[in-house]
């Protein structure tokens, strides 16, 4: 799975300074998250590929880093960086935007382009994972 290293390369650069509590939030969002995609990288480095296809979770990490990075992403860049074929990306899209975890906007200037991105609850979801996440692998034995 060769996706995780162009989205990462795709959205280099860090998001704008902001208070210290909720930037180190967002540093430890990015991280996580970043993590995920390294972990998803070196699986697939020794296991075939087939074996783990995950479009939705695929897509929720995209989304999730883009959003930790204060950047957009267009349905088709989406797509893009998903490694599945681009009808099994937007069949996902569409499943997770009914599930209420993402969303469509219209571009303003350019009326054929959408962005998506994590929706409120989407986006809790994916901060609420990374906390447990953290929390379960910093506990003390």
């Amino acid at each position: 799975m060769g996706y995780q290293r162009d989205f990462r390369d795709s959205l280099a650069g860090s998001a704008p300074a902001a208070a210290a509590a909720t930037q180190a939030h967002d540093d430890h969002l990015e991280q996580c998250l970043e993590q995920l995609i390294s972990d998803r990288e070196r699986r697939s480095a020794h296991f075939a590929a087939s074996l783990f296809s995950d479009p939705a979770w695929d897509i929720l990490l995209a989304l999730a880093l883009a959003e930790a990075r204060q950047q957009r992403l267009t349905v088709t860049g989406l797509c893009a960086l998903v490694d599945a074929p681009s009808t099994t990306a937007l069949r996902w899209i569409a499943a997770l935007t009914r599930a209420g975890l993402l969303t469509r906007r219209d571009d303003a200037t350019d009326k054929r382009r959408k962005f998506i991105e994590l929706s409120p609850a989407g986006s809790a979801s994916m901060s609420g994972y990374c906390k447990a996440r953290h929390a379960a692998t910093t506990r003390a034995p």
